[in-house]
């Protein structure tokens, strides 16, 4: 095991970038007073701290482009031409922005009242706004459909109860695959919609006691966690909602835990985290099988559940709740 104090958040792609302080380090390359803003496998952005400039960068440092403010990088996609879905900001606005970075141009600005949940097609966006889901021209915003999600789900018998409230619906998050779109909501329900027309095309219960699903390409995975329950690896499909596998998981951390990071999933690993013992799990899903157990050691405030864990190659890395970073082997 080797650890790095002082993290404050990191990215693996085909190696591991991570943010010191305020200073970004990969390889060999040291960049002061900088903080990452997003890291994908061709590019690195950084915003310049001191000079209020956003660069972007090439993994061997060299930098590709500049913009004289802050650009929270949203979305990093190719339409016709290479362009970037983010946030502009400065003192006197507060913008999403769509970048040909081609020609380091701004195509289009949208008022920030759109939430830019994900791109669908490479043509729209969605976004989500109090109790409804909506969905967007990319280039001018223009509004195709909204979906109100306040009355869909399987709770509906609390209304005029105390806990009315508590169960409406609202998106939680939003998993798309070519033109499959499935929203998880609040109350516990996965819908399907026609991502043309923003028509329901199924919705179904999920227990999620304090989780969320995964996704990878087209299927949900999900993992059932708690003391009095069975700990079930569960996969749906994302086109129709059906229930496909559903197997048993024994560990004891999955039984004696109710609070897990979100989980990380490639094309052989789900891994979660304990929140409060740190007690790492990966979990190959095609065997349900936990083949790999860690416990970070000294763990004194909880790991926020937005830390989750990464598997790359034969090491597993985790941030805890204090700035430090674990990276450890793991097992053959």
């Amino acid at each position: 095991m080797s650890i790095i104090k002082n993290v404050k958040n990191f990215f693996i792609r085909e190696k591991l970038i991570y943010q010191q302080n305020f200073n970004v380090k990969w390889d060999d390359i040291f960049i002061e007073d900088h903080s990452i803003i997003e890291a994908s496998f061709d590019l690195i952005w950084l915003y310049d701290n001191k000079n209020d400039k956003t660069k972007i960068y090439n993994w061997k440092g060299s930098i590709q482009k500049e913009f004289n403010h802050y650009v929270g990088v949203k979305m990093h996609l190719k339409l016709n031409h290479e362009t970037v879905l983010g946030i502009s900001q400065n003192q006197y606005k507060k913008n999403w922005i769509l970048y040909n970075l081609d020609k380091n141009i701004i195509v289009e600005e949208y008022p920030i009242i759109y939430g830019v949940n994900s791109i669908l097609n490479k043509k729209t966006f969605l976004s989500t706004k109090e109790n409804n889901l909506s969905c967007h021209q990319l280039e001018n915003a223009e509004e195709l459909w909204k979906l109100d999600v306040s009355k869909l789900g399987e709770y509906l018998d609390l209304k005029g109860t105390e806990h009315e409230e508590l169960r409406v619906g609202t998106v939680h998050e939003l998993y798309t695959y070519n033109a499959i779109l499935v929203a998880l909501l609040r109350n516990d329900t996965i819908i399907g919609i026609d991502s043309a027309t923003g028509d329901v095309l199924w919705q179904k219960p999920l227990f999620l006691f304090i989780s969320r699903p995964v996704q990878l390409n087209d299927k949900l995975y999900h993992i059932i966690t708690g003391v009095d329950v069975k700990n079930m690896l569960q996969v749906y499909d994302l086109a129709t909602g059906k229930l496909e596998r559903e197997v048993e998981i024994t560990h004891p951390v999955l039984k004696e835990n109710t609070f897990f990071t979100k989980r990380f999933i490639n094309d052989t690993y789900i891994a979660l985290t304990a929140t409060k013992t740190g007690e790492i799990l990966v979990i190959n899903h095609k065997t349900a099988i936990v083949e790999d157990y860690a416990k970070l050691p000294n763990l004194k405030e909880k790991i926020p559940i937005d830390n989750i864990p990464q598997v790359h190659q034969n090491k597993v890395y985790q941030l805890d709740g204090e700035g430090t970073l674990y990276i450890l082997e793991k097992e053959e």
